[in-house]
């Protein structure tokens, strides 16, 4: 190993001393040249890699395609249509001064005790700037504000005796008035309204939110007197503010208006109409 470094430096020397003289000739330096010998390289720096031809693969794929002309397709059009509310809608729920109404009815956690009750429209009054109809039913001394126009049923306060203290009655106001009749609707479609309910009581003022989602179930046959007449039927089911919802059933006839209604505690049908003349 010693002999093989020592002829590498003297090649190397040699070819030094050439590189750095002034002048020098080809055939000097082959002559200088051609007594080094390269030393044996190690084995492995010594073997031979054969020179391999990358396989190609064509970028065309070799399997057949076939195209499928698809046919043209129309576009499809929904076509729009325009709902047509319930022909005479607004005769359903008919509120005019004058208008009487007799109902029995009963609780149910009374129910072999029947009531007799009559309610009427005393009165219109204005209420921020809207004219509303005073309904009032003097024996429970319940009472409503009620309004109409060619959208549906508003009422803006009613009015109840007060839970326990029945000497005493709660008026409460809407806001906005809530709309519990919709003539625009057709039987199975629903609206929701949410309002808030503000009540005095005592000293107190109360406000609660209220949310309330009616459907037009469809129209029924009710019977009044000895006739049976259309009548919408509306279902209410109201969250007071407290989170609990209750379900109650409203049937409006055609021409008479509210002709009985059923909830969780209370029943009332209608058994007799009139129109009385107003006062000249």
């Amino acid at each position: 190993m010693q002999q093989v470094n020592k002829k590498i430096l003297l090649s190397l020397l040699a070819l030094t001393l050439l590189l750095s003289a002034d002048t020098w000739d080809i055939n000097d330096i082959k002559n200088n040249l051609k007594d080094i010998k390269i030393p044996n390289l190690p084995a492995f720096l010594c073997t031979h890699t054969p020179t391999v031809t990358p396989t190609l693969t064509p970028l065309i794929p070799t399997h057949t395609i076939t195209c499928t002309k698809t046919p043209r397709v129309s576009p499809t059009v929904t076509p729009t249509f325009t709902v047509t509310p319930i022909q005479d809608a607004q005769s359903y729920y008919p509120v005019q001064k004058g208008y009487v109404w007799y109902y029995k009815g009963y609780k149910k956690n009374e129910p072999n005790k029947v009531y007799d009750v009559k309610a009427e429209i005393i009165d219109v009054r204005k209420i921020d700037d809207k004219d509303y109809c005073y309904y009032y039913a003097p024996q429970f001394n319940i009472r409503s504000f009620l309004r109409s126009d060619h959208d549906g049923v508003y009422m803006k306060v009613i009015r109840f005796p007060y839970p326990v203290l029945n000497f005493m009655s709660i008026d409460i106001y809407f806001y906005p008035e809530i709309k519990f009749v919709d003539f625009n609707k057709r039987p199975g479609e629903t609206w929701v309204e949410k309002v808030k309910a503000q009540a005095q009581v005592l000293s107190m003022t109360i406000t609660r939110d209220i949310t309330a989602k009616f459907e037009f179930v469809g129209i029924e046959k009710v019977k009044v007197g000895d006739k049976e007449i259309p009548a919408f039927h509306i279902r209410n089911n109201i969250d007071q503010g407290d989170g609990i919802w209750h379900i109650e059933d409203n049937w409006y006839a055609k021409g008479i208006g509210y002709a009985g209604g059923e909830n969780e505690n209370q029943y009332a049908k209608l058994y007799k109409f009139e129109i009385n003349k107003p006062d000249k």
